[in-house]
């Protein structure tokens, strides 16, 4: 739109201005032909080399979110988001930095934006979004981006001295120009969080919902006091106090409607010391093929599902070392003591397995058998019911034969933790259950999860396509003397994984392929990813419905694509295990070493489903339901399955590693057997390439999602 006017009324107001209630936003504009310097990453510098170039500034890129500058001595126009400007008044080609680069995890909640050598004007196509900020000497594009208050880096080599632990020894004084200022951070390279939660104390203080968060924050500390999670104290000479923050997240039921602004303390446990604050840490999470296949057996055996939510759990442990924190903030006395934790608080290294332990200890007192194949599952049988239990760290799913077995153990947990009971299983670590009980089927999807993702890259509106991958484009890396600045690619990759690895095997393929050129993607790779993009779109109530007349022993699938990768010419395993109609474990996986053939490609993919068949039927016959007979997995290549039951053409097959030869000896001992079945009856081929649109909707169909 147009406005005749430049100025309007006496006060010499910008129509923008009027129009928008605030003054534009020019700080990144420069004056044109002033001098810059670029960043260079093409590996042709030396360690003593300079890090930038001199080149003169030629204008603001259009489509990409960068700086366009002239090389004098190419006579090419480049384009860059890594520009240091010339200071006015200072004429010196030593760059100098005014924020300073913190090591990761070093400051709350900032991430660095990824740098990259100029590139052309035809740059990939992202899309540019402003916003207000602080005027800095070093003006660089900004995309969708917040303010957070700087904290004080942490000096890790004074840290882990124990000599030198004092209290102030290890804290770095912030320079001057950050002290009343804020530092940048690109939502593109934080996490997978897809909500907008506040980032820190200060920017929740600015949001209209502050008082919901305040009123989450003393909730927060009520429960702790309640629970005697810490005591304040001196903090002893020899010791140094580590650091807090709060962390907020929006909670949202199924159907996305928010029930709660949640505020949890968490302790940074970057800063603890192995061997003095921590020993041992692992502890186990559930897995989703556990979960799929634990669904598809309610659905098969028609069990009542619920879900409790155990609040505060890790305060439930028990916690051995003895650790000093700052007190919270906005909660400090001011009289300068410390709290001796002594109960795991969140954030502590330590804190799951403390949590892990207790609820180990107390399912045995409740009588149930832990699993060997999946720590976080649980089940008790007796003559009266069958009671299944899998831990999501706070979240429990419990798979009952009836409502008064589920009530019942309610009960029990009650009297050893303080539990929230969600009812009927509507929602569970992110995927969307949809039951029918007349049909006796059951949906899982992650509909709300993909309508987020989309709106976080922008992508809500595009154009649906019909497969998530173009058969007929093969994909290369990009030169090594070649760098383009996406630094959307890896949080998009990462937001598509759990999609991936959830509810939609139809784009594992896709997300295997596009995650190899994470390190370095160009225009073409984050093309095609915004094409997945766009077939989540027109796909976003895809799932995976389970049958009650589907069959209980996992149907099991084995394909390869025989030096389907053109950079290194390896091959593509895939396989994929239904149960009750529905998918319940799959993976496409590049193979680690060149196949000398097609039948040497599908043997290495049959070892790698050998090992799921076998974990699968330990599971399965660890939840009282075994196996009639040795589990079969299909083939489509002859040759692999001769050569499985019989060690022919030696001369062809002797290089082949010996941990591909894990399927023959499951052959032999009869844990498994191998069945041929026609190319185009085999399901794992979805895993394995990018097929048209008419086979790719065949094989989704019979995977069983709808």
């Amino acid at each position: 739109m147009r406005i005749p006017q430049g100025l309007v009324g006496e006060c010499k107001v910008l129509p923008d201005e009027v129009f928008w209630g605030k003054k534009p936003n020019v700080s990144h504009l420069e004056e044109f032909g002033k001098t810059c310097w670029v960043l260079q990453q093409d590996g042709k510098n030396s360690k003593l080399d300079p890090k930038s170039r001199e080149f003169i500034f030629v204008g603001v890129a259009d489509g990409t979110k960068g700086y366009r500058y002239y090389n004098t001595k190419t006579h090419q126009i480049l384009t860059s988001r890594n520009v240091v400007f010339e200071v006015e008044g200072e004429k010196s080609h030593d760059v100098e930095i005014t924020h300073p680069m913190p090591l990761e995890g070093e400051s709350e909640g900032v991430k660095q934006t990824l740098g990259g050598e100029g590139t052309q004007e035809n740059g990939p196509e992202t899309e540019t979004h402003h916003a207000s900020i602080t005027p800095s000497k070093i003006p660089v594009p900004r995309e969708r981006s917040i303010r957070i208050n700087s904290q004080p880096l942490v000096n890790y080599r004074l840290l882990n001295n124990l000599n030198s632990r004092g209290p102030k020894e290890w804290r770095h004084q912030v320079p001057a120009v950050e002290e009343a200022g804020y530092i940048t951070v690109d939502y593109a390279m934080i996490g997978a969080t897809l909500e907008d939660d506040p980032l820190s104390v200060k920017e929740a203080r600015g949001r209209p919902d502050w008082e919901k968060w305040k009123a989450g924050m003393d909730a927060e500390m009520t429960q702790l006091t309640k629970r005697g999670t810490f005591k304040l104290v001196d903090l002893p000479s020899d010791r140094q106090a580590i650091s807090s923050k709060w962390v907020y997240r929006i909670k949202r039921d199924h159907k996305g409607t928010i029930t709660k602004h949640k505020a949890r303390l968490v302790a940074k446990g970057c800063s603890q010391i192995p061997g003095i604050d921590f020993v041992e840490t692992f502890a186990p999470v559930m897995r989703l093929e556990t979960f799929r296949l634990l669904i598809a057996l309610a659905t098969k055996l028609e069990l009542v599902i619920h879900v409790v939510d155990v609040v505060g759990a890790y305060l439930n442990g028990t916690l051995d070392e003895v650790i000093y924190m700052q007190q919270p903030p906005e909660y400090d006395d001011g009289t300068g003591r410390v709290c001796q934790l002594l109960r795991p608080l969140y954030g502590l290294k330590q804190a799951g397995r403390a949590w892990n332990e207790e609820l180990n200890q107390t399912f045995l007192k409740m009588d149930f058998t832990r699993l060997y194949s999946d720590q976080c599952v649980y089940i008790r049988h007796t003559d009266q019911d069958l009671l299944i239990t899998s831990v999501h760290i706070d979240d429990m799913t419990i798979l009952g034969s009836d409502i008064d077995a589920i009530t019942g153990m309610k009960a029990e947990l009650q009297k050893h933790f303080t539990i929230t009971d969600l009812g009927e299983a509507k929602q569970i670590v992110g995927l969307e259950l949809d039951r029918d009980m007349e049909a006796g089927t059951l949906k899982i999807k992650q509909t709300l999860y993909i309508k987020r993702v989309l709106e976080k890259f922008g992508m809500t509106d595009s154009h649906p396509v019909g497969t998530p991958l173009d058969p007929n484009v093969k994909l290369v890396k990009v030169p090594n003397d070649e760098h383009h600045d996406i630094p959307e690619y890896r949080s998009a990759i990462g937001s598509l994984m759990y999609a991936a690895i959830g509810t939609r095997p139809d784009i594992s393929f896709a997300v295997q392929t596009l995650s190899q050129f994470m390190s370095n993607p160009g225009p073409a790779h984050w093309s095609a990813v915004k094409r997945v993009f766009r077939y989540l779109n027109g796909t976003r109530d895809l799932g995976i419905i389970y049958s009650k007349g589907g069959e209980v022993e996992p149907l099991a699938y084995s394909d390869a694509d025989w030096g389907a990768n053109m950079i290194d010419r390896k091959s593509i395993s895939g396989y994929v295990f239904q149960m009750a109609n529905g998918p319940i474990s799959w993976q496409s996986k590049k193979q680690p070493t060149v196949a000398l053939s097609s039948m040497e490609a599908e043997y290495m993919a049959e070892s790698l489903a050998a090992r799921q068949v076998i974990w699968l039927q330990t599971l399965t016959t660890e939840l009282g339901i075994p196996y009639p007979g040795p589990p079969t997995l299909h083939v489509d290549n002859q040759g692999a399955i001769n050569y499985s039951n019989n060690a022919i053409n030696h001369g062809r097959t002797k290089h082949i590693d010996i941990q591909h030869h894990f399927v023959r000896e499951k052959l032999v001992s009869n844990e498994m057997q191998l069945q041929y079945c026609a190319t185009d009856d085999n399901l794992a081929d979805i895993f394995t390439k990018a097929l048209p649109k008419p086979k790719h909707d065949d094989l989704v169909k019979r995977l069983g999602m709808a």
